[in-house]
């Protein structure tokens, strides 16, 4: 599935499963999962899309999940 997305969105989307919080270059909105989203994040592989930042506080990720996290082609921020 992750080739079918790209490293990027695969990355933001674990960290919304994982009841984490994303932000994307450009984009001022902070993802998360939400009963009612006011914005989702594409469910298809998207050209230029870039994470800033990835919220794990509070998220019950542990270290082997951080391995989703290390792919990205930049560094991001991660709180």
């Amino acid at each position: 599935m992750m080739s079918e997305l790209g490293k990027e969105l695969n990355g933001a989307i674990f960290a919304v499963i994982t009841e984490g919080k994303v932000k994307l270059y450009d984009d001022d909105h902070w993802y998360a999962r939400e009963y009612k989203p006011k914005k989702k994040l594409p469910r298809q592989k998207t050209p230029g899309l870039k994470v800033e930042a990835i919220d794990l506080a509070g998220t019950n990720v542990i270290y082997e999940g951080l391995e989703n996290l290390c792919k990205f082609a930049h560094r991001i921020y991660l709180c």
